[in-house]
């Protein structure tokens, strides 16, 4: 089944006294049969994780720690996030035209 909040396949809904033990919620498919369908012990400990990743960084950009947040990104993503390429589409993205950031 498919998680409301993110969208991952566990291999078990939760628990909803409203619907029958079983059952598949209306309109919802059966996950292909190569899907990677997480166990509930590591969908629960992968999003454990992720949320101690957000909040960590969250704590970084809080604090104004370049170099931490830094720390955080690969030397790949930095390298294309600043090509002339990149920044010049950046620079010409409609929300920043339309806030007249740019």
């Amino acid at each position: 089944m498919r998680c409301d909040r993110c969208g991952i396949l566990r291999d078990s809904p939760r628990e909803d006294p409203g619907v029958p033990s079983g059952t598949r919620p209306e309109g919802t498919q059966a996950p292909p049969a190569h899907a990677f369908v997480a166990s509930d012990e590591l969908y629960r400990r992968t999003f454990r994780d992720v949320q101690d990743v957000v909040a960590a960084i969250s704590k970084i950009i809080a604090a104004g720690d370049y170099d931490g947040w830094l720390s955080y990104l690969t030397s790949d993503f930095v390298a294309s996030r600043s090509s002339a390429e990149f920044l010049t589409d950046a620079s010409n993205a409609a929300v920043l035209k339309k806030t007249g950031s740019s």
